[in-house]
C-alpha cells in the first residue's frame, strides 16, 4: 500500500505474523508470528509524475518559435536496478536482477521519430491554392505538389497537393485546387509501435 505523503510503501496486516523471531505467538494462541519485520524486502515500480518527451526543434524560417505536444500516452522508460527482486525459485531462493542498472524498456526512439516527422510536416508553411488558366493545361496530376505561387512580383509558398483539376473545354479554361490536413501524430503514434 503506498504512503500518502512520503516515497515509501506500508505493509497492513497483523503486526503479530510480521513478528517472527520476536514474539512466540498471538494473544490467542492461534496467530504464529511467519515473517519478520527487519527482513522483509518489497520490489516496486515506480510511476513518476514527470512524462517521458522528446523534444524536437523546428527548422522554419517563421519568425516565431512554434510548440506542438504530441501526447503518446503509452510511452515509458522502464530502468531495472541491479539486485531487483525478480522470482522466487522452487527452493524459496530469491531471484534477483544480477546485472548493472539498465534500461528494460525505452520508447524514446520512437518519440524522436514522431517527433521529427511532426517536425518535418509542421516546420514548412503551407496554404490552399486555387487558380484559374484561361487556357487549357495538361500534364497536371493529382497528388502533384504545388511548392511556390507566384502573383505579380510576391512568391508565395504553398507545399500542397492538388485535389482537384477541372477542365472545361468549351470555355478553354482549366481550374486547379489545392488542399491538406494536419497530419494526426497522435494516431500515427498508434501504429508507430516497435
Amino acid at each position: 500500500m503506498p504512503m500518502d505523503r512520503e516515497f515509501g510503501f506500508r505493509v497492513t496486516g497483523s503486526p503479530v505474523i510480521l513478528a517472527s523471531g520476536h514474539l512466540d505467538g498471538g494473544k490467542d494462541g492461534l496467530t504464529s508470528p511467519a515473517y519478520d519485520y527487519q527482513s522483509m524486502i518489497a520490489t516496486l515500480a515506480v510511476r513518476t509524475d514527470q512524462p517521458f518527451q522528446a523534444v524536437v526543434p523546428l527548422t522554419s524560417k517563421q519568425d516565431s518559435p512554434r510548440i506542438r505536444l504530441i501526447q503518446v500516452r503509452d510511452a515509458e522508460m522502464h530502468v531495472m536496478l541491479r539486485g531487483t527482486v525478480t522470482g522466487v525459485s522452487d527452493t524459496g531462493t530469491l531471484q534477483r536482477f544480477a546485472d548493472a542498472n539498465q534500461v528494460v524498456r525505452d520508447d524514446g526512439p520512437r518519440l524522436r521519430s514522431i517527433g521529427a516527422l511532426a517536425a518535418a510536416w509542421y516546420s514548412k508553411p503551407r496554404a490552399e491554392l486555387a487558380v484559374r488558366w484561361n487556357q487549357i493545361k495538361l500534364g497536371l496530376k493529382i497528388g502533384q505538389m504545388i511548392t511556390d505561387a507566384t502573383q505579380g512580383v510576391g512568391q508565395q509558398s504553398i507545399g500542397t497537393p492538388i485535389t482537384r483539376i477541372d477542365i472545361d473545354c468549351q470555355e478553354q479554361t482549366t481550374r486547379i485546387a489545392t488542399a491538406y490536413y494536419q497530419i494526426d501524430a497522435e494516431g500515427m503514434a498508434a501504429f508507430n509501435r516497435t
